[in-house]
């Protein structure tokens, strides 16, 4: 198997693997369209607070690959992802949980 085979083995077990966590029994449950135009609300906030991917994990205490995931629209994030990306953004959890919602159904 060549490097190429392995790194798009891990990347896609790795993605199904953080598609079965953030799916799981409990929280808000999203459509892929969902999650991608929440992903997209995260980077558009991000950017207006002139922040790299890098800065965002330093202030949210999460990894800029989870920060990345989350941003392509490929995981949601748990409860305490959203929360540090809430108060990393300047807003409250129930504010970024309303946006979930909202964007889900639009």
């Amino acid at each position: 198997m060549s490097n190429q085979q392995i790194v798009n083995n891990l990347f896609t077990n790795g993605l199904q693997y953080a598609n079965m966590i953030t799916r799981r029994k409990g929280g808000i449950h999203m459509t892929d369209k969902g999650m991608a135009k929440f992903g997209n609300f995260i980077r558009e906030k991000r950017l207006d607070n002139n922040l790299s991917i890098l800065d965002l994990s330093k202030r949210a205490n999460l990894s800029r690959v989870t920060i990345s995931l989350i941003e392509n629209g490929h995981i949601k994030g748990g409860r305490k992802a959203i929360d540090r990306l809430a108060t990393a953004l300047g807003m409250t959890y129930i504010e970024l949980r309303q946006v979930m919602k909202r964007v889900d159904v639009e």
